[in-house]
């Protein structure tokens, strides 16, 4: 999974990209944070060998052809 929780005095988590390894400069305080960040900006998630993948738009374009 590319949400991934750091434990400390305070939790939170990082979102990176499960092909290029983008990571985008927010961190998060909570996973809902994380998944809303990436409906909003574009991000994919797809299940690929029972693994869930999160997928950034730039690599999304590569996957499609497009670049």
């Amino acid at each position: 999974m590319s949400v991934e929780r750091f434990y400390g005095s305070q939790d939170v988590y990082f979102l990176t990209c499960d092909v290029c390894g983008e990571e985008p400069p927010e961190i998060f305080n909570d996973f809902d944070d994380a998944v809303d960040y990436k409906k909003a900006n574009g991000w994919q998630s797809k299940k690929r060998n029972g693994e869930w993948e999160d997928i950034c738009p730039d690599c999304q374009d590569v996957e499609m052809g497009l670049i």
